[in-house]
């Protein structure tokens, strides 16, 4: 039997040992794999939570540039909501485009822009209050005939000047679809009588012209078998606008220029005419 050393290795006396370390080993990587798996989900968390507050942001700022450009279109005005309670949007139909209506009011000035033609009236007409508050008197009716007159047809001579009734009674028939019951009339400063003998109006004095009112049309409209021309009228001196009725100064002028942009400061008229009659000015 062989002899043994006192010295000799023995497992069992390590176990404790090995035990000991294997457990301290095997919790201290269990420890490792936690922290590394927690740290991993927070950076994942970090990044979900960073994305998400960018589009938050964003949809907050979208939405304020939305309110702010409601604002600015008057969409919380009173009026306007109520309008739009009143008047609700009917989807099934486009609404109206402003070149389209352009378009439109341009084809309807080259339709009836010519009534217009008729209506020539200057600075020196006696009845400009009638013409620009609306009454058609027999006095402005005259002298808007007399106007329509082809000059051609009025004899002038140094002191006086004629012409033959009916050239009146036409032109009267012409512009209002009526008969005209002749009398003595005044025109820019003098005055025709009527001689009913000769069947002709006769002036002893000689004929004088004002400035030339201009008229722009801003609208025209057909309803109810009828054109409603709508027009802001002022006229030039001097290369300025003024006012017909005040005289007022309203501003300097070049051909080119719109007067309409003035509007609110000019005459602003609106004919109605009825088969290519005047009916009506207002």
């Amino acid at each position: 039997m062989a002899k043994t050393n006192k010295d000799d290795f023995n497992i069992n006396d390590y176990k404790d040992q090995i035990d000991k370390y294997i457990k301290e080993r095997v919790d201290k990587e269990a420890a490792s794999s936690a922290v590394k798996y927690y740290k991993k989900r927070l950076r994942n968390k970090s990044i979900i939570i960073f994305i998400e507050f960018i589009i938050i942001v964003g949809l907050i700022t979208a939405g304020v540039f939305g309110m702010i450009h409601l604002y600015n279109d008057g969409y919380f005005s009173y009026d306007i909501k109520i309008q739009k309670k009143e008047n609700p949007v009917n989807n099934d139909v486009a609404p109206e485009n402003k070149d389209d209506n352009k378009v439109k009011i341009d084809e309807l000035v080259n339709k009836y822009s010519y009534l217009l033609d008729n209506l020539n009236i200057d600075t020196k007409c006696e009845y400009l209050s009638d013409y620009y508050n609306g009454n058609l008197s027999k006095e402005l009716k005259e002298y808007l005939a007399y106007q329509l007159i082809n000059k051609d047809y009025i004899i002038t001579d140094d002191s006086s000047s004629y012409f033959d009734a009916e050239l009146l009674g036409r032109a009267y028939k012409e512009l209002f679809n009526d008969t005209l019951e002749y009398s003595d009339f005044k025109h820019n400063g003098f005055k025709y009588k009527y001689i009913k003998a000769k069947d002709m109006f006769i002036s002893t004095s000689l004929s004088t012209s004002g400035i030339k009112i201009i008229k722009e049309i801003t609208n025209i409209e057909e309803k109810d078998n009828k054109v409603v021309i709508t027009t802001t009228e002022g006229y030039i001196k001097d290369n300025k606008l003024y006012n017909v009725l005040n005289n007022k100064e309203i501003s300097d002028y070049k051909k080119e220029d719109k007067i309409s942009k003035y509007s609110k400061k000019l005459n602003v008229v609106k004919y109605t005419f009825n088969n290519n009659y005047l009916e009506s000015i207002k």
